[in-house]
């Protein structure tokens, strides 16, 4: 004898997972017992046909996403640890619905507790690793190149032709090397950034990572206040990481990367209008989406991906300033 329809309502109530479906007037038709614990919603009041305004109040990011979405066109979303007010963090997944779209939410917050030492640990063995090569680069590598580059100038100054050509084709190569060289250790370690701050740092990494038939546009207001070096190093290795992706696998044309803050959060927006990507989730996608997932988690932020095949991708990360 085949299932009622009770029998599968029951089944999706223990679900552990809070259910909501939102129809085209991003209002609720639908949802679960779960979603009043996620969502910091009163189980004694009812929340049928509340908007999504009074629904996501306590979840910004959640709240910010369904905002911008186009209800006659709702798109696939993907939040990653998104922080309650109540300190809870969230995986919250929407999928579109041919009248709405059902938003699925996962409390990690334990998970996340667990994980946020480990990884906090992992990228500080990383940076610390990076900054022992920029060290090696610059303290043994560079001088060796400019006693080389010496010796090369001095042979160029002899009376014969060949040996001067040969020199001179060599200081061309030894020119090149040291810019590399120089190019590396400034990715391993970025001056600008320890000098200047992150938003300068970011300008200069869109500058250097444009090139023919890819423009990269930066915004940031003047505003931008300077946070702890660590905190700001971080977002820095983010916005790496999601310019690299962009640059190597979006066929990209534009990429558009914008900083602002509100005064308590901090957010980095990277977005392209190459050929988007179908798995929106980190743990199944390359190295690069994934590092940007354990940084992310490291400062304790959210970190927002969007995309469709064909429509680009859209990344957001937001992180406290402190």
């Amino acid at each position: 004898m085949d299932p009622t329809p009770t029998i599968y309502e029951q089944i999706v109530q223990q679900l552990p997972f809070g259910l909501l479906l939102l129809d085209a007037d991003k209002t609720s038709r639908w949802h679960n017992q779960h979603i009043f614990q996620h969502l910091q919603l009163s189980p004694n009041t009812s929340i049928l046909a509340e908007t999504y305004v009074v629904l996501f109040h306590a979840v910004e990011g959640l709240f910010k996403v369904i905002h911008k979405q186009n209800p006659e066109n709702f798109k696939p979303f993907r939040l990653f640890a998104s922080r309650t007010e109540a300190g809870k963090y969230l995986n919250i997944w929407g999928k579109p619905l041919s009248d709405g779209i059902l938003v699925i939410t996962s409390d990690v917050t334990e998970l996340k507790q667990l994980e946020h030492k480990n990884v906090e640990a992992m990228v500080e063995g990383q940076e610390q690793e990076r900054i022992r090569l920029a060290r090696e680069l610059h303290d043994g590598v560079g001088p060796l190149m400019s006693a080389i580059q010496l010796k090369v100038d001095q042979s160029m100054g002899r009376e014969n032709p060949v040996h001067s050509q040969e020199a001179a084709e060599l200081n061309e190569l030894i020119h090149t090397v040291s810019k590399e060289i120089r190019a590396v250790s400034h990715a391993l370690i970025p001056g600008s950034l320890m000098d200047f701050g992150l938003s300068p740092a970011l300008k200069g990494l869109c500058e250097r990572m444009e090139s023919p038939g890819l423009e990269i546009t930066y915004y940031a207001p003047k505003s931008i206040s300077r946070m702890e070096q660590n905190r700001e190093l971080g977002v820095y290795r983010i916005a790496q990481e999601l310019l690299h992706n962009a640059v190597k696998h979006a066929r990209a044309r534009h990429i558009h990367v914008q900083l602002s803050s509100d005064g308590t959060n901090l957010t980095l927006s990277v977005e392209d209008d190459g050929i988007g990507m179908e798995q929106l989730d980190p743990t199944g996608a390359g190295i690069g989406l994934r590092n940007v997932r354990y940084r992310t988690r490291a400062l304790e932020g959210t970190f927002v991906l969007e995309s469709q095949p064909g429509k680009g991708v859209f990344a957001l990360i937001e992180i406290g300033l402190t």
